[in-house]
C-alpha cells in the first residue's frame, strides 16, 4: 500500500537567489544550489521554470535542466543566471540527487513577489545578498 512506501526527507539541501554587483554597478542574479549536508550529494539533476499571471494573462517560462556531477559537502554551485522581470513570476527549481544508493529529490518555489528589498538578507554559505528557500 502507499502508506508503507518510505519517502526519505530531504534536508540540508538549499536554492538561493542571489546579487553581484557588475562593474557598472549594476546587479546581476544567479540562482545557486548549497548543498549543507556533511555529506556529498550525486547526480544532481536541477530542472528550472518559471510561471503565473502578470497584468491577467498567463505567462511561463521554457524549462531548462541542469546537470552537477557531484557536490561535496559545505559547497554551492551557481545554477544559472535568472532576470529580475522573472521575479514576477513564481520560480521553480525541483532538484533531484543521489544519496546512499537513493534518489532524493525536493521542489523549491519562489512566489511571485518575494524576491524584493525587505526580504534580501546575506547568504553566508555563498557570501552573497539574496533570498534562499529551504521549502
Amino acid at each position: 500500500m502507499i502508506k508503507d512506501i518510505k519517502v526519505d526527507k530531504v534536508s540540508g539541501v538549499s536554492v538561493a537567489i542571489a546579487y553581484e554587483l557588475n562593474k557598472a554597478g549594476d546587479k546581476e542574479w544567479n540562482v545557486y544550489l548549497i548543498n549543507n549536508n556533511d555529506f556529498a550529494i550525486e547526480t544532481v539533476l536541477i530542472s528550472t521554470k518559471g510561471y503565473g499571471e502578470v497584468n491577467g494573462e498567463e505567462r511561463k517560462t521554457t524549462t531548462l535542466r541542469h546537470k552537477v556531477d557531484e557536490l561535496d559537502s559545505g559547497c554551492y554551485v551557481k545554477v544559472e543566471p535568472i532576470q529580475e522581470s522573472l521575479f514576477e513570476l513564481n520560480n521553480e527549481f525541483w532538484v533531484s540527487y543521489f544519496y546512499d544508493g537513493k534518489m532524493l529529490d525536493k521542489r523549491f518555489i519562489f512566489p511571485a513577489g518575494m524576491i524584493i528589498e525587505p526580504n534580501i538578507k546575506e547568504i553566508p554559505e555563498i557570501g552573497l545578498k539574496g533570498i534562499y528557500s529551504f521549502n
